[in-house]
């Protein structure tokens, strides 16, 4: 069933399981933070006690501090294990008696006296001794001249949650901290990131870079895994939540779970060497290597070889960069032991990254140039230059890998076997579609409602993407004639965005769910899931037209640039500046972001030099933390 809100939610309590006069919560309900960011998190959403998730997906930077504090350690890639897996906690409880003084006892299952607080009958009191988890108490309270009384037998319920996954599971495109930009006198041109000449420097705009929880991996708390755990953390003030995520952006079933991943989008590029054209990274650990680690605290690790099928040489020979079919034994480290801590929940998504999901976008956003007169000579070029840099996947070419989903999966419920996670425990999130609500193929009562969204879309994407044209522009060689000035080519192709979702998105979509089902798996369609449908990757379009200057700054799709170039969209009306930009927007209607909020959300600059990375790209095309909230919302 789903979670309720409890009587005591925001600071009431909720009434002690056998007594009805005693209430009691425990202090910190999530110790992934400190004591005082979950009770900042807490005072967050008490306004909004049935819409938790929404509250603080939809938070502002500066209600968001409490994300900094949390026992994760990015130095050495890993969990401070002794405080999110902390056996013991502290209770607060008050009474209903009144008078100027109470006794408070808290006595083991035993009988032997655990703590003793005085304090008056009208306090909320601070039992000093911390409590163990799953052990039974009694908590009694007697005034201190009438001598009445009152109990409450006390047990803190611990709730181990665990996430993996890849992009789409790690909340990539929704930094804990967004990017924080300074209202410069001059409105910077929309490529002031990325060329090297700016009209306005980036260190002058940007205030404050995005900041993620951890960086490597662009792992966020408005991630979906997050926002579930820590909406039961708040609803039930008797349960600790002991929450840790591994998902990391751009991972995969091999290259990510079973093996470490390469080149995670939040490390800096190092300098190739050269002759090369980048130097590779690795995280220092496979996510089923840290998901060990962390369920098999203070016991003895075996470590084992396990061969991989052979049906699953091609990824191996990608992550290797080795010559395809190349005779080698694909092997991957297993790490377990006799006894892990059982996992309460598993969360997971994967199958993106496998079937070429980065591809299909380039694929549905890149349309070819057609130059005319003389340049013409050069559009070939041109063309094959710009598909070297942006590596486009056809969705016809992806259904093998999509065939392979169900092995890929099998290898994952292997290594959650070892681990003793039980399936009835795992929860699948299906890809959420960017047409949500549109059957396909389109009846004809339908086509022109879509044709007349889709083409507006395609206008407001060409704006939305400028900045990602600019960097394409700015990639290829100098002597190039390329598209800057005169608008993005980098938006929707209708007919390619309906095929990429008919031959590329729903087939995903049914292999992930056959796969889940195959292992006993919970699956979550979001499409048919979710109450609402209008979350889609054109969503808001019309309606931002139609709003004129109500629009929400949150689904503007560029500013007021200084160049003298025509938008293509004509009838939205821009951000007066960047800076006016609304990272979480509550009211916006768009579900996926495009590459002007990907890059005002998640733009950071570099320590060393200050220059801009590009790591902001990866946010294109994911889900906003809003629909991050709705698929939160679907967990039971």
């Amino acid at each position: 069933m789903k979670w309720t809100t409890a009587l005591g939610y925001a600071g009431l309590f909720a009434i002690g399981q056998a007594h009805a006069d005693v209430t009691w919560e425990v202090q910190n309900r999530f110790p992934l933070l400190s004591n005082t960011a979950f009770s900042d998190l807490v005072a967050l959403t008490q306004a909004n006690p049935d819409q938790i998730a929404r509250t603080i997906a939809t938070a502002d930077r500066s209600d968001f501090k409490f994300a900094r504090n949390t026992a994760w350690f990015p130095e050495v890639q890993t969990y401070i294990t002794r405080q999110v897996l902390a056996e013991t906690a502290h209770i607060n409880a008050k009474t209903s008696l009144s008078g100027p003084s109470c006794q408070w006892e808290l006595r083991a299952q035993n009988g032997d006296l655990v703590a003793h607080v005085q304090a008056a009958c009208a306090a909320e009191i601070n039992i000093p001794q911390p409590l163990r988890l799953s052990q039974p108490y009694t908590l009694r309270v007697t005034q201190d001249e009438s001598k009445a009384s009152e109990s409450a037998d006390i047990q803190i319920n611990p709730k181990l949650i665990i996430a993996l996954g890849d992009s789409f599971a790690s909340g990539e495109g929704n930094p804990d901290l967004p990017a924080k930009l300074n209202r410069t006198s001059k409105v910077p041109n929309h490529d002031w990131a990325i060329v090297k000449e700016h009209n306005v420097m980036p260190t002058s705009l940007i205030k404050r870079s995005a900041e993620w929880w951890d960086t490597n991996c662009h792992r966020s708390l408005r991630s979906w895994p997050a926002l579930a755990a820590l909406r039961q953390a708040i609803i039930d003030p008797h349960t600790v939540v002991q929450f840790a995520s591994f998902a990391c952006s751009g991972a995969e079933v091999i290259d990510g779970f079973l093996l470490p991943q390469k080149n995670p989008p939040g490390m800096e590029p190092m300098k190739p060497i050269e002759g090369e054209r980048n130097r590779n990274q690795w995280l220092r650990s496979s996510q089923q290597n840290a998901l060990a680690r962390f369920l098999c605290q203070g016991q003895e690790l075996q470590s084992t070889l396990v061969a991989q099928p052979k049906v699953l040489g091609g990824y191996f020979d990608t992550y290797y960069e080795r010559r395809a079919g190349a005779a080698a034994e694909n092997t991957t480290t297993r790490i377990t032991c006799l006894d892990p801590r059982p996992v309460d929940t598993l969360m997971v998504q994967f199958g993106g990254n496998d079937t070429g999901f980065s591809g299909i976008v380039k694929w549905i956003l890149y349309s070819e140039i057609n130059y005319r007169g003389i340049a013409r000579i050069l559009e070939g070029r041109v063309n094959k230059s710009i598909r070297d840099e942006l590596r486009p996947i056809e969705p016809k070419t992806t259904l093998e890998h999509i065939r392979l989903l169900d092995p890929l999966y099998r290898q994952l419920a292997n290594e959650l076997e070892v681990l003793k996670i039980p399936c009835s425990a795992v929860h699948v999130m299906g890809y959420t579609t960017p047409l949500p609500g549109i059957p396909l193929p389109v009846p004809d009562s339908q086509k022109p409602a879509l044709t007349t969204l889709l083409k507006a879309c395609n206008a407001r994407t060409r704006d939305g993407n400028l900045p990602l044209q600019a960097l394409i522009a700015e990639k290829l060689d100098n002597h190039l004639i390329a598209p800057r000035h005169d608008g993005a080519y980098m938006g929707i192709s209708p007919s390619r965005l309906i095929t990429a979702v008919q031959d590329y998105v729903n087939p995903l979509i049914k292999a992930q769910q056959t796969a889940a089902r195959n292992h006993g798996w919970n699956f979550h369609l979001p499409e048919t899931d979710l109450p609402e449908q209008d979350w889609g990757f054109c969503a808001g379009s019309l309606e931002c037209r139609q709003a004129g200057d109500q629009c929400p700054f949150g689904d503007r799709v560029r500013w007021a640039y200084p160049e003298k170039e025509e938008p293509w969209d004509k009838q939205s009306l821009p951000l007066p500046h960047p800076a006016d930009f609304k990272p979480y927007d509550p009211d916006r209607r768009r579900g996926f972001r495009y590459g002007i909020d990907a890059m005002l959300t998640s733009i950071r600059l570099r320590q060393t030099d200050h220059t801009v990375l590009e790591d902001w790209l990866y946010g294109i095309a994911h889900p906003t933390a809003s629909l991050h909230a709705k698929l939160a919302d679907l967990i039971e």
